[in-house]
């Protein structure tokens, strides 16, 4: 590839107002060029790095025997006001009518059309289990496009749709999709988090998020130090229980649960700083250990009530008290819950920023105040902690929702005709991309994983002389005999500004023609090393790239 063919337009300037630091990166190569709010084109350095990804989603997906489609992207609406879609997203769904005033829909998700077209075929009980999966564009009309390719209106997607006949069968096609996008988010070095969580769009029987952790977000999740317990925090908030609609004792009784708040003012400090004391209510403090914790006296003040929202699987603690606004002790007993956690709401907003509240609760300690011996293993002990996630993937277990609504139906072994059980399986290759960047960013450029390099080589050669020009040909030409992926850079610019260039890119290997070929010396350099170059004779060069590049093959 020739650099001035493909189009390498790098910026010394970018504008002032991007903050974030991968869009700076993103914007400084000229990976995308905005058209309007939501929608980019996607230039050539970040098409290669989506063609890549594609190919390892195309990899996985064939060797578990999984059959690609492509579905259209404009679907008749219809289908959509059987599962009354249509209705319920509203302005999300760009909807337009034709000439013949028909009404279509342009999709952001295919879980209709999929069922339509599996309906038409009639399938025998044989014939299943199938999973068709589909690489497209989409289209949501989000409201707040932001955050670069992380919220876009016309977005990739990887869809997959697997049909079954029965539960049992579901389960095993759902853990199958579940380990696919293990293996592909593991191939491409990205570390996640698996959140088994819900979704207000979709009916679903089970469901969870892939998950990144990443500082440029606002969405948060709850993660343990052990890594056993992952949860979305959002999807998992319930009602809020309002004490002050709660009078009688009788109803209160309903809501009292095994654990008590003891609130704890200082007798001494001028502020009157207060302590919130947590503890089972089973268990007796301890009030030396207390002492030693905070380092001055104190004394009780009152009781006061948590809610507990009575779920058999999860238990969610909200306190609600305007006065408290300071420090929470928590006995590490209690706090071993793996489901505990405190919400603070103020006029129906969730403020969960954990250890930064500002002048909100704040979990300071968690620590063992009760009378009993600690059998808790304080080394091994699961802490939950808040952070910040950007979700890459989501998968569904549908059961027969869709299948039901849209009255997609197979033959079952009686010849009778039964509904098909249906899992949807969805990752968002647009974010991806930019999380992939996010995450390999160093002080240079961009250091991408082995198998997303775009290039694994750059030519670089004196435009001055025509003898240096033949000579780097000549290299560049026999080096694509040897199915080498390189570039050479025929830009009229000095070679100083073309090595920042790819650089700032991130490709790894660089040969550089200059006046030494006199000499019949070519200089290589690696990426890593930025000021230190290898001399090479140039009948041994193509062996020693060739041995250079087999690493990241």
């Amino acid at each position: 590839m020739l650099a001035k063919k493909f189009f390498i337009f790098t910026l010394k300037k970018i504008l002032s107002n991007i903050n974030n630091k991968t869009l700076k990166i993103i914007n400084k190569i000229g990976m995308i060029k905005k058209i309007s709010s939501g929608i980019y084109t996607y230039m050539p350095i970040l098409l290669l790095i989506l063609k890549k990804i594609k190919s390892i989603i195309n990899y996985e997906m064939k060797k578990n025997n999984i059959t690609e489609i492509l579905m259209p992207i404009i679907q008749p609406s219809n289908i959509w006001k059987k599962t009354k879609r249509w209705y319920k997203m509203k302005n999300e769904l760009l909807k337009f009518k034709n000439r013949k005033k028909k009404y279509f829909v342009m999709q952001p998700t295919s879980e209709e059309l999929i069922t339509y077209i599996i309906k038409k075929e009639l399938l025998n009980y044989k014939q299943l289990p199938l999973i068709f999966y589909n690489i497209q564009n989409k289209f949501r009309d989000e409201l707040r496009c932001k955050s670069g390719l992380i919220r876009l209106k016309e977005f990739i997607m990887k869809d997959a749709y697997s049909f079954d006949i029965s539960f049992k069968n579901s389960i095993k096609n759902y853990k199958l999709m579940l380990n696919i996008y293990k293996n592909i988010f593991n191939k491409i070095n990205l570390k996640f988090k698996i959140l088994k969580t819900n979704n207000k769009n979709m009916e679903w029987i089970i469901s969870h998020e892939f998950h990144i952790i990443t500082k440029n977000s606002n969405n948060y999740f709850l993660c343990s130090n052990l890594n056993s317990y992952n949860i979305n925090l959002y999807n998992t908030l319930l009602k809020f229980l309002n004490f002050k609609k709660i009078k009688k004792k009788k109803k209160i009784k309903k809501y009292i649960i095994n654990y008590k708040i003891l609130i704890l003012k200082n007798k001494y400090l001028k502020k009157k700083e207060i302590w919130i004391l947590l503890i089972n209510k089973k268990n007796k403090i301890n009030k030396k250990k207390i002492k030693n914790i905070l380092n001055n006296k104190f004394k009780i003040l009152k009781k006061k009530i948590i809610n507990k929202i009575k779920k058999k699987k999860i238990d969610i603690f909200f306190l609600r008290n305007k006065r408290i606004k300071k420090n929470i002790l928590i006995d590490n007993s209690l706090y071993n819950n793996k489901y505990f956690i405190f919400i603070y709401k103020n006029k129906n907003k969730l403020i969960i920023k954990n250890n930064i509240f500002k002048n909100k609760i704040k979990l300071n300690i968690i620590h063992n105040i009760n009378k009993k011996k600690n059998k808790i293993d304080l080394n091994n002990f699961n802490i939950l902690k808040i952070k910040k996630s950007i979700e890459i993937a989501h998968i569904f277990l549908l059961g027969k929702f869709y299948s039901r609504l849209i009255n997609s139906k197979y033959i079952n072994y009686n010849n009778k005709k039964k509904f098909f059980f249906m899992g949807s399986y969805g990752i968002g290759i647009s974010r991806l991309l930019q999380i992939i960047i996010e995450k390999n960013i160093d002080k240079i450029g961009i250091k991408w994983p082995n198998n997303l390099i775009p290039f694994n080589l750059v030519i670089c050669f004196i435009k001055n002389n025509n003898y240096i020009k033949k000579i780097s040909y000549f290299i560049y030409y026999k080096l694509l005999l040897l199915n080498i992926n390189l570039i050479i850079d025929n830009r009229n610019i000095n070679i100083g500004y073309m090595l920042n260039d790819w650089e700032l890119i991130g490709i790894p290997n660089y040969i550089i023609v200059g006046n030494f070929i006199k000499k019949n010396i070519i200089s290589y350099k690696v990426r890593k090393k930025k000021n230190i170059y290898k001399n090479i004779n140039i009948n041994k060069i193509f062996k020693f790239i060739f041995n250079k590049i087999n690493i990241y093959k």
